[in-house]
């Protein structure tokens, strides 16, 4: 892949990721030498690593949850500085009026 990735695209990649399906992973486990030609079709994304064992191989999988740390990460709302000082305004306005108009007098 050549250029830059956008950050939508990271997005997408790691929802994928955390909710797609691992069935093919699953098949995998099950395949004989007889099916090697099929492996190349298989979608593999959610594995970590294939691990070969004295009784075959272990699969591991990615973790989803902290890909899910990550996309709640990525994806929370910031809040604006502007956003709590117009709050912070508003607030003062709202207790000003309640308590009336004060004469420039009264504040010296």
């Amino acid at each position: 892949m050549t250029g830059t990735v956008s950050r939508e695209e990271v997005l997408r990649r790691l929802r994928d990721l955390a909710f797609g399906k691992c069935n093919d992973a699953v098949k995998l486990a099950f395949y004989g030498k007889e099916d090697l030609g099929r492996i190349g079709k298989l979608d593999l994304r959610c594995l970590a690593g294939i691990h070969t064992t004295s009784g075959g191989f272990e699969l591991k999988f990615v973790d989803r949850a902290k890909l899910i740390e990550l996309l709640l990460a990525a994806t929370e709302e910031k809040s604006d500085p502007r956003d709590a000082a117009a709050g912070l305004i508003a607030a003062i306005d709202g207790a000003a009026e309640k308590l009336g108009t004060v004469s420039p007098d009264a504040l010296s």
